[in-house]
């Protein structure tokens, strides 16, 4: 393992502290390259870069997703992030609603949806901070 790649999985485990590894292990199963060059580029290069803050990443990355109108397999992973980055609910589904003024409704509703059930598969219940249980546990143990 490169020392790239423990940077682009410092940053993954950042994003998805819980389903990293897994979602990762998965992927290099199918296409080890595609792997290589996901956590390597995307996440060590890329999303490790220090311009903007975790913040500001996690919510143009999920307006990203909101555009883009089929991308509901990464939202639960973003909505966990954009948590963890300190994003609030409310935040998050601004960017939803903001979104579908440039994108059009129908990405917008689909975009809610989507982080509605993210909300639910990751955070069934939350502190006041806005941190799933879930992983206020796995961060702890």
């Amino acid at each position: 393992m490169t020392q790239q790649y423990q940077r682009g999985m410092e940053e993954l485990r950042k994003i998805d502290p819980i389903y990293a590894d897994e979602s990762i292990n998965e992927l290099a199963r199918a296409c080890p390259d595609a792997a290589s060059y996901f956590v390597e580029f995307t996440m060590a290069e890329v999303l490790a870069r220090k311009v903007l803050d975790s913040k500001t990443k996690a919510l143009v990355v999920l307006a990203s997703l909101v555009g883009f109108g089929r991308c509901e397999g990464f939202f639960r992973t973003h909505v966990l992030g954009a948590l963890h980055a300190g994003c609030t609910r409310e935040e998050i589904f601004e960017v939803a609603i903001l979104n579908g003024v440039i994108t059009g409704s129908p990405n917008m509703l689909l975009a809610v949806k989507h982080i509605s059930e993210a909300f639910a598969s990751v955070a069934p219940t939350g502190d006041q901070d806005g941190m799933p249980s879930v992983a206020k546990d796995k961060k702890t143990q």
